[in-house]
C-alpha cells in the first residue's frame, strides 16, 4: 500500500473517531472544547483534495455534526482555521444541503 494511501485512510479513522467520540449530551464545557479542538486539529491536517471524499463519508447525522464543529470553530478562529473550515463548509453544504445550516442553527444540543 502506498503512503499516499495508508495517510488518506489514517486521515479518514481519525475523522470518523472524533466525530464518533462528540460529547453533545455533556453539559461539562472542558470536554466539549476538548473534543472541539481535537476535530479541528483533525479538519486542518487533511489536505484540501481528501475534503470531498471525507466528508461523502458520512450519513445525515454525520454531516449535521460536522456542521455544528464548523460553525463552532468559525466562533473562535486560529490561524488559518477559517480557510480551512470554509472548504469544509463548502463540501458539507453540497452534500447535506440548506437543510444541514437549518437543523445545526436550531439545534438544543451544542458540541
Amino acid at each position: 500500500m502506498s503512503r499516499r494511501r495508508r495517510r488518506r485512510g489514517d486521515m479518514l479513522r481519525a475523522f470518523h473517531a472524533a466525530l464518533r467520540n462528540s460529547p453533545v449530551n455533556t453539559k461539562n464545557q472542558a470536554v466539549k472544547e476538548r473534543a472541539q479542538g481535537v476535530v479541528l486539529k483533525v479538519l486542518t491536517n487533511f489536505k484540501s483534495s481528501e475534503i470531498e471524499q471525507a466528508v461523502q463519508s458520512l450519513d445525515r447525522n454525520g454531516i449535521d455534526l460536522l456542521m455544528k464543529y464548523i460553525y463552532k470553530g468559525f466562533e473562535k478562529p486560529t490561524e488559518n482555521s477559517s480557510a480551512v473550515l470554509l472548504q469544509w463548509h463548502e463540501k458539507a453544504l453540497a452534500v447535506g444541503g440548506l437543510g444541514s445550516i437549518i437543523r445545526v442553527l436550531t439545534a438544543r444540543k451544542t458540541v
